[in-house]
């Protein structure tokens, strides 16, 4: 009888063998592969390396496989199996690229040749444009990282800590580059440089606004005059004593004010210097709200169907106050008709003379549909339209 130390040794052999027959098998698959495949679609400045190895096997099962493009696992574990640093990277990312997301690598990288670095088949910028909207014109002023079409200068790729895949929050990204300028903090009140908030003032991509201010400025900010807001204490008043006509926007039921009295919580939301959309509101559609509804939009990532202008929030939801739950602008039937006005009159009975079953409540739209979140059913059904939804009140049917 072999001791364990003899099996264990019989058996390293066995996977040595079988790993150099394997090798061997790959070779001759790949020559067996361009008998159908042609050789030119494997070409180019950048070549994969199972390629150049004439490895088809390593990423492919030569006869059958669950997977498309007869791959012989999904396709993220198979680029992961080489790629562990991106692996690790994207493991320890809370924002991911979507195609990461969906471990759709190809979306971007070309699994055989390409002509640019990182197996790409366009510039970064070109890749980039695919997806992401270009501006329809040129800013008057441009980023030079974003005029160079260097957008991973400041975002990655793949995954990182900061939303907008940006690799280091502002302003210890922009002080990379930045921090020669020798009138830079005087510019800035001779402030910190490291405790302002970049972006809030700046575009990071162009602006037709010198020094990439953004469009829409604060009134005090476009004609210099600073006192006006710094020499109050940083209070609800300093910006109430101006826009004392959108006090009463507050007085609701349902309010937006935040905060426990200290400091001003309409910089909350609000920049007090330049944006680029009115109401001077910060980022992008739905960067301020989700400074403090994160649990939302994680909610929506995960569903399939979600309502087209889901980022925009200020479609349906009022931003000082409400009568409404949720700060819905009216009634939640009022607010979806504002789009879908055909829908109203075709649409299953809703009102008080058609009660929920499941809760005693009048029927409106939101009973079935979730058009914040999104569900995994179409037009954001709460359930399946095959009758699973239905049945939830029809029991008898």
């Amino acid at each position: 009888m072999k001791t364990p130390k003899e099996k264990i040794l019989m058996l390293t052999i066995f996977v040595f063998i079988a790993e150099w027959l394997f090798l061997q098998l790959a070779l001759t698959y790949a020559s067996d592969c361009f008998k159908c495949h042609q050789t030119e679609n494997f070409k180019g400045k950048v070549i994969h390396q199972p390629v150049k190895e004439n490895k088809c096997a390593a990423c492919h099962s030569p006869h059958v496989a669950k997977h498309k493009g007869l791959l012989k696992i999904e396709q993220a574990k198979l680029c992961f199996q080489c790629h562990e640093s991106i692996e690790e990277k994207v493991s320890q990312s809370k924002f991911l690229h979507q195609p990461v997301k969906d471990g759709n690598c190809v979306k971007c990288h070309a699994p055989h040749a390409a002509e640019y670095l990182g197996l790409m088949d366009k510039t970064i910028a070109d890749e980039c444009w695919t997806c992401h909207k270009k501006p329809q014109k040129d800013y008057a002023y441009s980023h030079q990282p974003y005029a160079k079409g260097q957008c991973n200068s400041c975002h990655d790729p793949h995954g990182t800590p900061n939303s907008n895949l940006i690799i280091k929050t502002a302003p210890s990204l922009c002080l990379d580059c930045h921090k020669k300028e020798g009138d830079l903090k005087k510019r800035h009140l001779n402030k910190d440089l490291f405790e302002l908030n970049c972006l809030s003032c700046h575009n990071p991509h162009g602006s037709n606004e010198s020094s990439l201010v953004r469009s829409v400025r604060h009134a005090p900010f476009a004609k210099g005059a600073c006192s006006v807001c710094h020499e109050k204490p940083n209070q609800i008043r300093v910006c109430l004593d101006c826009h004392q006509d959108t006090i009463s926007s507050f007085y609701k039921s349902q309010s937006h004010v935040k905060g426990n009295g200290m400091g001003n919580p309409c910089a909350n939301c609000h920049t007090p210097h330049a944006a680029d959309r009115s109401g001077l509101l910060y980022g992008a559609d739905g960067e301020a709200c989700r400074a403090c509804h994160e649990d939302t939009f994680k909610r929506r990532e995960k569903t399939l169907y979600k309502h087209s202008e889901w980022s925009t929030c200020t479609h349906c939801h009022s931003v000082h106050g409400a009568d409404q739950l949720a700060m819905l602008k009216d009634e939640p039937d009022k607010v979806c008709a504002g789009c879908h006005e055909k829908h109203i009159n075709f649409v299953h009975p809703i009102g008080d003379k058609a009660i929920d079953q499941r809760n005693g409540k009048p029927m409106n739209c939101i009973s079935c549909h979730d058009p914040c979140t999104g569900t995994m059913f179409k037009a954001q059904l709460r359930g399946s339209s095959g009758g699973s939804l239905c049945r939830e009140c029809h029991i008898g049917y």
